[in-house]
């Protein structure tokens, strides 16, 4: 018979990063003790999720997906490392480049430094979001909102001074 496969093996072989692997530590032989173990992790990601996510306008939350449209999968690989890093920086240049301000109705810079003002857990918050955004088709149920609360965002109403920024800079 064949050599039987550790925990670690097994984490490796479903595709787990060196550092995910690192985070769970040390496994029993047991293929119980890996779910177990997961299953904790995952509960203690949806408690943050729960608790720490950050509340967006609906523009605000189009700006953030728009501008990581193009780049999401890269941050979901180097999410750890990579994206709480880079958001606030990726919306201006976003911002510079493509006037999400106008596109969205909102502040982008006042939006940017929210963004850098956020804890790494609130950061992680906005990444799943976006992830989970960008897993499905989106824009296929008609309404924007449905799918960004279906993805797990938290909207908040407009805000009245980005509400009197949309309505100048469309005219309204």
């Amino acid at each position: 018979m064949g050599k039987e496969m550790t925990q670690q093996d097994v984490a490796k072989l479903i595709g787990l990063s060196k550092y995910s692997r690192e985070v769970l530590g040390p496994l029993e032989a047991d293929c119980r003790s890996l779910g177990q173990r997961l299953n904790s992790i995952c509960e203690r990601y949806g408690m943050i999720m729960s608790r720490d996510n950050v509340e967006l306008t609906v523009g605000e939350w189009c700006a953030i997906i728009d501008t990581k449209k193009d780049t999401f999968e890269f941050d979901e690989l180097f999410s750890h490392q990579h994206f709480g890093l880079s958001l606030w920086s990726d919306l201006l240049e976003a911002e510079h480049f493509g006037d999400m301000s106008g596109r969205h109705g909102i502040d982008a810079k006042a939006l940017a430094t929210r963004l850098r003002e956020l804890t790494y857990a609130q950061l992680c918050t906005v990444l799943e979001v976006v992830s989970r955004f960008w897993q499905d088709e989106p824009c296929q149920s008609g309404s924007i909102q449905d799918e960004l609360e279906a993805a797990g965002a938290r909207i908040a109403p407009d805000r009245p001074a980005l509400t009197t920024l949309a309505a100048v800079a469309f005219g309204l």
